[in-house]
């Protein structure tokens, strides 16, 4: 069948379900990301890292990392930096997600490696992590967490709380024309000379003293001082 209700018993071998039926099912709900913070790198003094245990989802699939991860970075170039990064990878050929690291290349002015998205790979990028010429010793300052960017990471938040940028900027394109439409008839075509007019009214009708005078207009404001 072309739409699917999710879950019901089955009846006589009607309904059949297996687990990309719950992938499907939870990928409407939640973004692909790192859950609550989790899977922080940490740089250990050395040439090792450690990942802190957290939570990835990735296309529905889940992966709960209960242990924390110690990663050792390749020996450091004598003459080239290189930028090395720290993925969560999901690969479907083992059914499993694990955490690795995607060796970059030396040079002058390094990049670090393009993710691998394609196939039954997928990676979020945890952090990049610079290793210049003849470190022996990788510090925390040499890590660059990307988990916020959703470009190549990001959190895992709820798809129901979020609206498609498209419409919610069709709304407010609606919503400037309504006003525009209401605020052109009041003003002249020198828009600025007309707002200078208005400000020059408001000024005539502040009067200061020491006593309140004896006449005055609607909408003028006094201002009482002491003598």
């Amino acid at each position: 069948m072309s739409d699917n209700a999710y879950f019901y018993n089955s009846i006589a071998g009607d309904r059949k379900y297996d687990a990309d039926s719950f992938s499907d099912w939870l990928k409407q709900f939640f973004t692909d990301g790192i859950l609550s913070g989790g899977l922080q790198v940490i740089a250990n003094g050395d040439m090792t890292l450690t990942v802190n245990t957290g939570t990835a989802l990735i296309g529905g699939k889940v992966k709960v990392f209960e242990e924390k991860k110690v990663l050792r970075l390749s020996t450091a170039s004598g003459t080239l930096n290189r930028v090395d990064n720290i993925v969560v990878r999901r690969d479907d050929d083992a059914r499993d997600f694990t955490i690795e690291i995607v060796k970059g290349n030396a040079a002058v002015t390094p990049v670090a490696p393009e993710l691998t998205r394609s196939g039954n790979i997928y990676e979020l990028k945890l952090a990049e992590v610079r290793v210049n010429k003849g470190v022996v010793v990788v510090t925390q300052a040499s890590v660059s967490d990307t988990r916020a960017n959703r470009e190549v990471c990001g959190w895992i938040i709820g798809n129901t709380e979020t609206i498609p940028a498209e419409q919610l900027l069709r709304q407010m394109d609606v919503a400037f024309n309504e006003w525009f439409t209401g605020m052109k008839n009041q003003l002249t075509t020198d828009a600025a000379g007309n707002l200078q007019t208005q400000i020059n009214v408001l000024k005539n009708k502040i009067k200061y003293g020491t006593k309140l005078p004896e006449t005055a207009q609607e909408g003028d404001v006094f201002i009482l001082v002491e003598s």
